[in-house]
């Protein structure tokens, strides 16, 4: 209990004095809808102040396989609008009602698009890559690194809701659907689309 006080004692000085800063140690989307940078560290971390936010800048939308001009924006402190967002070490995908943006370490817009309303089932890997699947419009998306690019998917062949979306790096990601005889764990090609196993998982539940 002691060392937990000391380290944060330690980080909240250390990022409150002039010239001297806690190491960033990653982003947060806050309750408000607001994404904060986290610093300190671990066991002992300090949000950063979203109430110095600065509007985000979206880059403009750009056509599948471009690469667009990156756009300055404030990851530290976003103001709140954001309905959904994970994030990498090296990039982060970010949902607002209306848009779908990707910012890289240093927090800047990689790239927008316009999107329907509603949150997004997000998986980011290692890398730059990610996978993004959006409920209202039953799409999946995948962020290359440079653009956001839609995958031929049919959403109707799982019998039910997505609720959790894994990607695994290659050419397959797992979906967990509520179906009406309970939750499965669904895998597909993203080459293709299809689905290429399906397993039950009796006793298991959704979060209500």
């Amino acid at each position: 209990m002691k060392s937990a006080i000391i380290l944060l004692a330690f980080a909240c000085a250390a990022a409150a004095q002039p010239g001297v800063s806690a190491p960033q140690i990653g982003r947060i989307l806050d309750d408000a809808g607001a994404i904060r940078s986290v610093f300190g560290l671990p066991g002992s971390f300090v949000l950063g102040d979203a109430s110095n936010a600065q509007r985000v800048r979206r880059a403009p939308p750009s056509k599948e396989g471009s690469i667009p001009r990156r756009t300055p924006f404030c990851a530290s402190c976003l103001e709140a609008g954001v309905v959904s967002a994970a994030f990498s070490e090296s990039t982060g995908i970010l949902k607002t009602s209306t848009a779908l943006l990707a910012v890289d370490a240093q927090n800047q817009v990689l790239a927008s698009m316009d999107t329907p309303d509603g949150a997004a089932l997000i998986s980011t890997f290692n890398g730059p890559a990610a996978l993004i699947y959006l409920p209202s419009s039953q799409t999946l998306y995948r962020w290359s690194g440079a653009s956001f690019n839609q995958i031929a998917f049919d959403a109707t062949q799982f019998s039910g809701d997505v609720i959790s979306i894994a990607g695994t790096g290659g050419d397959t990601a797992d979906f967990l659907v509520q179906r009406s005889d309970g939750l499965w764990r669904l895998s597909a090609a993203l080459s293709t689309g299809a689905v290429i196993s399906a397993e039950a998982l009796p006793g298991v539940s959704a979060p209500a």
